[in-house]
């Protein structure tokens, strides 16, 4: 679908997959979380979980990596706060 990739539903959408996916890992591990049980806690299809992400692995690295940049751009911030 053109225009998708960014618009707020689909980021919406995103953020659920994900929350489900944090609340899911507070009683299981990660390896052990199928797509089923994430489309299941997010109230999704699993289509949709499948346009956002290839697989479980995958969602976590999306989240790692966004956690990453956050990181890095607050260190940023705090470097040139300190300079």
């Amino acid at each position: 679908m053109v225009g998708t990739k960014n618009n707020r539903r689909a980021q919406l959408t995103k953020k659920n997959i994900q929350d489900a996916l944090i609340h899911l890992m507070s009683d299981k591990n990660i390896n052990s979380i199928s797509v089923t049980d994430i489309c299941k806690t997010a109230d999704i299809n699993r289509g949709t979980f499948y346009a956002h992400f290839v697989d479980v692995a995958d969602c976590m690295n999306h989240m790692e990596k966004k956690l990453l940049m956050n990181f890095f751009l607050y260190l940023r911030m705090i470097n040139k706060l300190i300079l």
